[in-house]
């Protein structure tokens, strides 16, 4: 992200804004370190809308007129060359390293219309990792300063302050409102990426900035208390935070709104001189940081994707601190390589040239070794020797019908692996009780599953489909149950989330079968964190056991084996692997526990191509395939007794 720097930004109160603002998206991409550090990409939004809006109107006031082409080249000689720099290396590297890197990635990056291009794919947002994802706000942005300065050149010509303030406040209410409205109707990417919804946090930084040029500048101790306000504003929303992660209607309900309010204040504070602020914004490593705010937004989100705990066994801290160690290098070099062209100074000789590439050559060089590292050790199992059905599906009957779909575990498993263990013949059956009510069935799963429950994204939901085929779904939770057992996660149950922290896999039955009383579960749980995290056989054994062990006997667990398409946003061979291997671990727990059920992912074999029914990171679906994925839940599940 990025906020004008002019002569205004060097105040330290509003170069240590952006150096908050900057850092708490950077924790919270690292694995949701921060989950509040989300709204500090609204807090760029708003600090941008004033310092961009403070010297266009001071120029219209005292000329009557704003130079476009003088504030437009700035934007570009800016915004564009380390933008263009970064999707250049994404788009040369990524396949280097194994990677799909979709052209809708690189050219909405490039545009910039990456926003619109989320909000087009099949995925939505959040769910495909993709290295320019990030580049959405960027290009909300770029898209405002295009008509920014139009729009308040005509207000002007019409009815001077007061016609600007005015409108420009209206404008602020009704895209807030309309983002808190489609939020809370569901339509969560709607909400988050549209331009019109995002416009208003950056507008209500122009107003301000209009509102407080014609303001006495407030005295010390009102200053001082504004920006204590502001900080503080801030840091207890991050912390509310922890509880309510993205994709979540409160977001952008309330806690978008609050973070431009908070914002507002800060900016206030800080434009004016403030003690607090300005005492540790003036310091150094502050500053550097602010000058460094927009590279290190750009590169982060491909280093976070490559520098993993798989590829480089580190966890916690550790893979934090390299994460951020690789950031803050590449940042400078970008930073030292394309910053001339925006003071119109170019680099003049070979050492100068060096200086600037070499961090990032070094740090790339770097990466890619480590993160081809483990694919070098995968390369002599062939995809011949992997399990047909995360392959190819050859083993597998055609998924489209009811009657092609095993719906015992023995049948099911001898389909996915070619023969099933002699125990599973002798397994008992789980009981199904016959009641006058229609039987009930609870939903637990990663984002693979909740995309199969948003109407936004898939034609007819989960819950649709089951109700129609007699069944009655009783709720829904979210999870990542695989990644680090003993932590809690995000979660979300019903129609909306109720902002509580979901216990562990183990801790999962308990709580919530007494919330949502359900005689069968269905389980989808394990593509997102095969793809990030490394398991033994052991550890996932123990997983599984732990989660079936939460659930009273009588419940059924109707558990999803894994899949991934022919590519992955990881390293595709080892994906495909583990997930045979968690698959065996599955097989072998359906013993152990007759109530546990083993269905086949509706896209393991299809009449289909790849492209149709997988999404661009080779874990989602796109719409057909989320069609087929509740098509065969469906009719794995059968028709309720």
């Amino acid at each position: 992200m990025e906020a004008q720097r002019g002569e205004s930004s060097r105040l330290g109160g509003l170069d240590l804004i952006r150096v908050v603002a900057v850092v708490a998206v950077l924790l919270y991409h690292a694995d949701d370190a921060l989950p509040g550090g989300l709204l500090g990409v609204t807090v760029f939004f708003t600090l941008s809308g004033y310092l961009i809006t403070g010297p266009l109107w001071q120029e219209l006031r005292a000329t009557d007129r704003i130079d476009l082409r003088h504030f437009w080249s700035r934007r570009v000689r800016r915004l564009v060359p380390p933008s263009i720099v970064t999707v250049a290396a994404v788009a040369v590297i990524w396949p280097t390293l194994g990677y799909h890197l979709a052209a809708s990635d690189v050219v909405g990056a490039v545009l910039p219309i990456r926003n619109w291009t989320l909000l087009g794919s099949e995925a939505g947002y959040g769910a495909s990792p993709s290295p320019t994802s990030h580049f959405w706000s960027l290009a909300v942005e770029e898209q405002i300063y295009l008509v920014l300065p139009l729009a308040m050149w005509g207000l002007w010509r019409v009815g001077r302050t007061r016609a600007v303030v005015i409108a420009f406040g209206a404008v602020t209410v009704a895209s807030l409102g309309a983002a808190a409205l489609t939020a809370a109707n569901g339509s969560l990417d709607r909400a988050y990426l549209d331009t019109s919804m995002r416009l208003g946090e950056l507008v209500a930084g122009a107003v301000l900035a209009i509102v407080t040029a014609s303001l006495p500048t407030p005295g010390d101790r009102v200053r001082r208390v504004i920006a204590a306000a502001g900080v503080a504003a801030l840091v207890v929303l991050c912390w509310l935070f922890t509880a309510v992660h993205w994709p979540s209607a409160a977001v952008t309900t309330w806690g978008i709104p609050a973070a431009v309010v908070a914002s507002a204040v800060a900016c206030v504070a800080a434009s004016h001189g403030s003690g607090l602020l300005d005492h540790w914004g003036s310091r150094a490593p502050v500053r550097i940081v602010a000058d460094h705010a927009y590279e290190l937004y750009l590169v982060h989100v491909p280093v976070y994707l490559v520098i993993t705990t798989y590829r480089t066994a580190l966890d916690g801290p550790a893979l934090l601190a390299a994460r951020l160690s690789a950031t803050v290098l590449i940042a400078a070099g970008l930073h030292a390589l394309t910053e001339p062209v925006r003071r119109r100074r170019w680099l003049r000789t070979a050492r100068s040239f060096g200086l600037a590439v070499a961090p990032v050559a070094v740090v790339l060089v770097a990466v890619m070794i480590v993160a081809d590292r483990p694919r070098l050790g995968a390369r002599s199992a062939s995809a011949n020797e992997l399990p047909s059905f995360v392959v190819s599906g050859a083993t597998i009957p055609s998924i489209a019908t009811a009657s092609s779909i095993p719906s015992t575990p023995s049948i099911a498993m001898a389909a996915a692996v070619g023969e099933a263990p002699p125990e599973l013949e002798s397994q008992p059956e789980v009981a199904t009780p016959s009641d006058a009510e229609r039987p009930t069935v609870w939903l637990i799963g990663d984002s693979t599953l909740r995309e199969l429950e948003d109407p936004e994204r898939t034609a007819t939901p989960l819950s649709a489909a089951l109700d129609e085929a007699g069944w009655e779904v009783t709720g829904f939770v979210g999870i990542r149950a695989l990644a680090l057992c003993g932590e809690r996660f995000w979660d979300e149950a019903g129609d909306g989330q109720d902002g509580r922290m979901l216990p562990a896999v183990r801790d999962v039955g308990a709580e919530w079968l007494a919330i949502a009383p359900a005689r069968t579960v269905v389980v989808q749980l394990g593509s997102n964190d095969l793809t990030q995290f490394s398991f033994t056989d052991d550890e996932l054994r123990h997983c599984v056991d732990d989660f079936v062990a939460s659930f009273p006997a009588e419940t059924e667990l109707a558990w999803v084996l894994p899949a991934f398409g022919p590519w992955c946003w990881c390293d595709v061979e080892r994906a495909h692997r583990d997930a045979a291997r968690f698959a065996e671990v599955l097989v072998s727990a359906s013993v152990d526990h007759p109530q546990l059920r083993l269905l086949v992912d509706g896209l393991v074999d299809t009449s289909m191509s790849g492209r149709e029914v997988w999404a661009e990171d080779g874990v989602h679906a796109t719409r057909a395939g989320r069609r087929l994925r509740v098509s065969a839940l469906v009719d794995q599940l059968g028709e309720p007794a």
